[in-house]
């Protein structure tokens, strides 16, 4: 008789065991740089599934009231994902890390003993503390200070998260370890202080707020401690008054407000089902704004829209907000009922509930919960504060097909895994000088995973010219919204005087990302070669529009205009040239020492 299929651990099953794995997923993740890249996120998918395969059968557990909306986002999303495959492969593994984190949330969701909560919140208390301790010695002792999460924002709204659990175990009065949460409080503030970030100290002060409102007579003595520590330090410590200031008032950087006017003309163009999952970066580049006061207007880009909402907007519409809405929605009405049924309780439905709505709040000026562990976070709270369904237990995915449905992830994980480790064992090789042993291994990654544009692009720097193109050719089929490959296939083109195929590689640079103006100048050159004056005039002209500091441009139409014989208005073409010369301008990144850099 055939065995049936069973996970060898299914001893995991004891809610203990299934909570202490979460914790080490959080520990994981937390060492990980928080699950940004690749290799961290592959870590987190693969370790988030076969840990709930372990512990269940098949796709079942206890009714959260969110599954119609989850399964209608989930449903979405992936037919979103699916009909960018081919133009762009960010969709296809924003899906798979949404999938993790439904199984995360419900996970979450079947533990049910009290201890692994005050666990939890415990861990969390102590990676904040052991950050803080870790960063704040570095800065006394003028160290390096490398971040374990990809940017001081990211690190604030985590350090956020442990602070405000540490003020719940502080204000639950438990005297044996109270003074201990108060050290943990302190450190974690001063490292905060170093840091600093205006969405997180938003996102701090909406969270301090709402312990205030819910019991100003018993949190005003620590929430106005840590308030009154705060400003005294910030008067205190050297230097910080003013670097707090200028974050606040500078408005000469890459606002957001300039990301979300971009942002929502990319939503206003595709308003019902968005652009497509994992297609912000494409979208943002097709609607981009200026900025008028650098060098380079078009210098500066984004993968996120540094704002959650607009950056689901974007992707999945108007639909994809309305799932979010609706889901958003019934756990702060869940969390609100309870924390009313709940109120001589003590603090800790309080706790959960400020951290969820923190989160949410930086989650209008940052991208937190593109983080997997912020994300993760955000699973934990929101699982605690929905209300128990009288209804019982669903099964979704029967055993067998969730036996199937594990086959083929772990088979795909492991392909992106091997990909990674051969471009891995490529880049070591090639930095000690072995081009030739890392072309080899770069092409086993393009074998591997011919998908993975990152490899096609360290790749083809290694090859002769023909075989570049040829490979290039094959990669932009599968990443049609790829301009960097374009623009390498132009390139290779070129080298090879393959002009007509290098200027329709250009314009196909040109059509995914039109507000770089290279690529016209660039195309333009294979005009004027070929005698296409007007062509060539036509896209110089139009990267000055895009870039009144392109000098090249700026010669070249004075060129042209000189060669027509109109030698006034070359003139002032000229003059263009030696105007931008003369105001010694100082460029801040290789794209405007680009624009500037030519001298006739």
């Amino acid at each position: 008789m055939a065995r049936s299929w069973r996970p060898h651990l299914l001893v995991l099953s004891s809610s203990k065991r299934s909570g202490w794995g979460l914790i080490a997923l959080l520990l994981c993740l937390f060492f990980l740089n928080g699950g940004r890249g690749a290799f961290p996120l592959l870590i987190y998918q693969t370790f988030s599934l076969i840990h709930f395969a372990f512990i269940h059968k098949e796709l079942r557990g206890k009714r959260s009231g969110l599954e119609i909306p989850l399964l209608c986002l989930f449903i979405f999303c992936g037919l979103s994902a699916l009909a960018m495959a081919f133009k762009q492969w960010e969709g296809i593994a924003q899906w798979t890390t949404l999938a993790a984190h439904i199984l995360n949330f419900y996970h979450f969701l079947q533990i049910e003993e009290e201890t692994f909560t005050d666990n939890f919140l415990n861990s969390l208390i102590i990676l904040s503390s052991f950050y803080s301790a870790f960063y704040v010695t570095a800065v006394v002792l003028k160290l390096h200070t490398p971040h374990l999460l990809p940017n001081e924002n990211l690190v604030f709204s985590f350090l956020n998260c442990g602070l405000i659990a540490a003020l719940g175990r502080w204000l639950e009065e438990k005297k044996s370890f109270s003074f201990l949460f108060l050290g943990c409080m302190i450190l974690i503030i001063t490292a905060q202080l170093f840091l600093f970030s205006r969405g997180g100290f938003l996102s701090l002060a909406a969270g301090l707020s709402l312990f205030l409102l819910w019991n100003w007579k018993k949190a005003l003595p620590s929430v106005g401690s840590i308030v009154l520590f705060i400003a005294l330090a910030i008067l205190i410590l050297p230097g910080r008054n003013q670097v707090i200031t200028s974050k606040f008032i500078s408005f000469q950087e890459y606002t957001r407000w300039t990301i979300w006017q971009g942002s929502f003309h990319a939503f206003l163009a595709k308003p019902i089902l968005g652009w497509g999952l994992g297609s912000f970066e494409h979208a943002y580049q097709q609607k981009k704004l200026p900025l008028e006061s650098e060098i380079g207007r078009y210098a500066k880009t984004t993968r996120f829209a540094h704002n959650e909402f607009l950056d689901a907007a974007v992707q999945t519409g108007t639909i994809g907000l309305i799932l979010i809405g609706w889901i958003l929605l019934k756990i702060f009405l869940d969390g609100f009922s309870r924390l009313k049924d709940t109120k001589q309780s003590g603090w800790k439905p309080v706790t959960l509930f400020v951290s969820w709505i923190m989160l949410l709040t930086q989650c209008l000026v940052d991208f937190n919960l593109h983080l997997p562990i912020l994300a993760f976070l955000f699973l934990f709270y929101s699982a605690n504060l929905l209300r128990p369904q009288p209804d019982g237990e669903w099964t979704l995915i029967p055993g067998m097909v969730w036996k199937y449905l594990l086959t083929v992830w772990l088979v795909v994980t492991s392909i992106i895994g091997l990909t990674h480790a051969a471009v891995f064992v490529a880049d070591i090789c090639q930095s000690k000088g072995a081009a030739e042993r890392a072309s080899s291994f770069y092409q086993m990654a393009v074998n591997l995973n011919p998908a993975d544009s990152k490899s096609v692009e360290k790749l083809v720097s290694l090859l002769p010219p023909k075989e570049s193109e040829n490979l290039l050719r094959k990669a932009t089929r599968w990443n049609q919204w790829n301009d960097r490959l374009h623009l390498q296939l132009a390139r290779s083109c070129l080298v090879q005087k393959k002009y007509a195929e290098a200027a329709q590689a250009y314009q196909a640079a040109i059509f995914n990302n039109p507000k770089f103006p290279f690529y016209y100048g660039e195309l333009a050159e294979i005009y004027l070669f070929n005698g296409q004056t007007e062509a060539g005039l036509s896209l110089y002209q139009k990267a000055v529009q895009l870039e009144p500091f392109y000098t090249l441009a700026h010669y070249r139409i004075g060129q042209i205009y000189s060669e027509k014989g109109n030698s006034k208005i070359a003139q002032k073409w000229f003059d263009n040239v030696t105007k931008i010369s003369n105001n010694h301008l100082q460029p801040e990144n290789d794209y405007e020492q680009r624009l500037i850099a030519f001298k006739p």
